[in-house]
């Protein structure tokens, strides 16, 4: 059961990137973990708060499928590589800003919006180089592995974040995720593939790649599904880091300990969903496990009315 649970891993290529993806991603969460709190502290604004996951995201939303067409054309190890090296420069620069002082909010949504634009390019990158570092048969769980560092990541780096940030300040929050990077570039170099599915430019027009991309997905019943699905969960879902700082300072009137912890509350059955995924990859998935997860991903159990 645990030969089949990390069989992935046996790939040296991987083994390298899923380890540089351990480090560097604990670093990410405490960064974003820290930002979110030090932006509510600096504008006590719900709104303002939410405005800085609009501006990280936006990017994606508009130049996905751009981002997708133009990452197959390229050689993905080295569209990583910059990505990678793109969002350190941006972690050095909020480090320096927050050590000197200078830092406002307008800085954080600026920084923002450049990582909402490196991660459009990073995100498709790094999903379509698991083709590359692993056979057909061992990419699922590949996907399910890397879920779940992602997963443990959004445990133990906003953990790890709350004890720095009570101990030592934000700043030093920031200054780790910049480090972080090292790791996943140093996997990233020590990888070697072949990219043997980069598409011809002169052969493939931009935009009919998309429309071409867009009717697959209409057309696979299993690939629609998909896409409603997280299109539902990610509007209605996904909005944890305005709500758990919110509900810390105003509802439960705690500190940034208390918020850290109850991030990383939120990773701990995203850890497990995702390791369940890792062992029965094998079996494939079912419609009914997403219907069953969207059901349960909505449900807060009972209300006391009076509570209220």
């Amino acid at each position: 059961m645990i030969k089949s649970t990390f069989s992935a891993l046996q790939y040296r290529n991987f083994c390298f990137f899923w380890s540089g993806q351990c480090v560097s991603l604990m670093g990410t969460w405490m960064q974003r973990t820290a930002l979110i709190w030090m932006a509510y502290s600096m504008t006590n604004s719900p709104f303002l708060v939410g405005l800085i996951g609009v501006c990280q995201f936006v990017p994606m939303f508009l130049f996905t499928l751009f981002a997708g067409v133009i990452v197959e054309r390229h050689n993905k190890r080295k569209i990583i590589l910059i990505t990678q090296f793109l969002s350190m420069i941006q972690s050095i620069i909020l480090t320096l800003l927050t050590y000197f002082g200078a830092v406002n909010y307008v800085h954080i949504l600026i920084l923002s919006t450049f990582l909402g634009i490196i991660q459009t390019f990073d995100m498709p990158a790094r999903q379509s180089f698991l083709h590359e570092m692993v056979p057909k048969d061992s990419i699922m769980n590949a996907v399910s592995l890397n879920s779940a560092v992602v997963n443990l990541a959004k445990i133990v780096g906003p953990a790890v974040s709350g004890i720095v940030m009570v101990s030592m300040g934000l700043v030093y929050c920031f200054l780790l995720n910049s480090l972080s990077f090292f790791a996943v570039l140093i996997g990233l170099l020590l990888i070697n593939v072949k990219s043997n599915n980069i598409k011809n430019i002169k052969d493939k027009n931009l935009i009919q790649e998309i429309k071409e991309g867009i009717v697959y997905i209409k057309n696979d019943e299993y690939l629609r599904f998909d896409t409603i699905f997280m299109a539902i969960i990610c509007t209605f879902a996904m909005n944890m880091q305005v709500i758990v700082p919110v509900f810390t300072k105003e509802v439960l009137h705690m500190g940034g300990d208390v918020y850290t912890h109850l991030m990383s509350a939120t990773g701990v059955g995203a850890l497990f969903g995702a390791v369940f995924m890792s062992v029965r990859s094998k079996n494939g998935i079912k419609k009914s496990l997403f219907v069953f997860s969207m059901f349960m991903t909505s449900y807060n159990g009972p209300k006391d009315s009076d509570q209220y």
